[in-house]
């Protein structure tokens, strides 16, 4: 069995976690600031993140969905909205039935922790566009940041189809993961490995005996599809271009960066996802 490897990181906001957890706290102005505080610390990027604003007032965007904390990379501002955080815990209580009033506490914090890293992963990725990387994924996120005002003014389901969203979303949820394999909660250990799954397979579509590519579906949707052409593995023939990805990219990096999969491998983490699920309805019943 393969080590699991923790980031200094990690550990620091484990203990946060569990200082405010075993204590029965929830995770409050201090908390976030002590988060953030912590992976700004990590990951130099104080030039990325200028100005941080807790506000007590609630961000609820039109369709009625959370907007608990959010970055632009333009003021270089982190702006977290407590009310918003304290409605999150509350719906958390009806969608965790199967936790314990302590695992509840824990996962709420953990929760608060997964939302503002993935908030810093959008820090680090405005970081690396300006560095000037010409590899796939900075190239993918260029693409997003350049529609940042088109997506703030569509339909939150197209979030799913964004490589910058896909990307803050995994990269926090595997920190998470990784945070909750060190406490003594199984379930809550299953929930952030549940969770990690589901959004491996958030935005593809399956059509019959194929499965359809979020990131495709975005470039193609924005027009981007012409960011690929710099690349060996481009085809004008959109078949051939697919086979290309697949023969380049290995099965983590396609999944990572929403490309083309295969249905077996789509099958794979779906059975994985529905045994997850399975033990939790054994542990409720």
């Amino acid at each position: 069995m393969e080590k699991l490897k923790i980031t200094q990181e990690e550990i620091y906001l484990l203990r946060l976690i569990y200082k405010y957890s075993i204590n029965r706290q929830l995770a409050d102005a201090k908390f976030i600031k002590d988060v953030v505080k912590i992976c700004l610390q990590d990951t130099h990027l104080n030039k990325e993140v200028e100005t941080i604003k807790i506000k007590t007032a609630s961000h609820v965007l039109k369709n009625g969905i959370l907007n608990i904390a959010r970055y632009d990379y333009l003021s270089k501002t982190l702006t977290i909205y407590l009310k918003d955080l304290n409605k999150y815990f509350t719906l958390l209580n009806k969608t965790t039935p199967f936790l314990t009033a302590e695992e509840k506490v824990f996962y709420k914090n953990l929760e608060a922790t997964q939302i503002i890293l993935h908030e810093i992963e959008h820090a680090k990725q405005s970081k690396k566009i300006q560095e000037g990387n010409k590899d796939l994924e900075t190239t993918l996120l260029k693409v997003s940041f350049d529609h940042t005002d088109e997506l703030n003014s569509m339909n939150f389901e197209e979030y799913i189809y964004d490589p910058a969203e896909r990307l803050a979303e995994l990269n926090s949820k595997a920190k998470a993961k990784n945070i909750a394999s060190l406490l003594k909660l199984p379930e809550v250990k299953r929930n952030e490995s549940l969770s990690l799954l589901d959004e491996l397979l958030s935005g593809y579509e399956r059509k019959g005996l194929k499965i359809k590519s979020p990131t495709l579906h975005f470039l193609n949707r924005f027009g981007g599809l012409q960011v690929l052409h710099s690349f060996d593995f481009y085809d004008k023939s959109y078949p051939r271009l697919i086979e290309n990805i697949n023969n380049k990219y290995p099965k983590e990096e396609r999944f990572h960066l929403g490309l083309p999969i295969s249905l077996k491998e789509y099958k794979k983490v779906d059975n994985k996802i529905l045994q997850h699920v399975n033990k939790q309805k054994n542990r409720f019943q």
